[in-house]
């Protein structure tokens, strides 16, 4: 369960030979986490902590008590990919988990997918 040896190899040639693609990168990733904060405070029934430092939002949703069903019912009706609280332990019930590394075309048009489940 350890990363293997060439990625070990490829990531020191990325930190010390890609700095413009990962300050890129890291700016992607900050605009993505300002939509999805903005979107997510829309909605009543939504709690968050900032992240430090990953590109993912764990986020409640007030009254979701199966979020492996919600999950996939998400993925149904609104073609919008969210993992499930439960499948990081039993303490995760209740949460999804967005990746916000998309552009922001992407995130935009997601958040007019999910805006009526999370508004319910």
């Amino acid at each position: 369960s350890s990363t293997a040896a060439f990625i070990q190899t490829a990531s020191i040639i990325a930190l010390r030979d890609c700095e413009d693609e990962i300050e890129d990168l890291r700016g992607r990733i900050a605009t993505g986490y300002e939509i999805v904060a903005e979107k997510l405070q829309a909605f009543s029934r939504v709690e968050f902590i900032k992240p430090d430092g990953a590109f993912y939002c764990f986020f409640r949703v007030e009254g979701l008590d199966d979020s492996f069903s919600a999950a996939k019912q998400i993925m149904h009706e609104t073609r919008v990919g969210l993992a499930p609280g439960i499948a990081f332990g039993h303490q995760g019930e209740g949460y999804l988990r967005l990746c916000y590394a998309q552009p922001a075309e992407v995130l935009e048009d997601a958040f007019v997918r999910l805006k009526p489940f999370l508004s319910k």
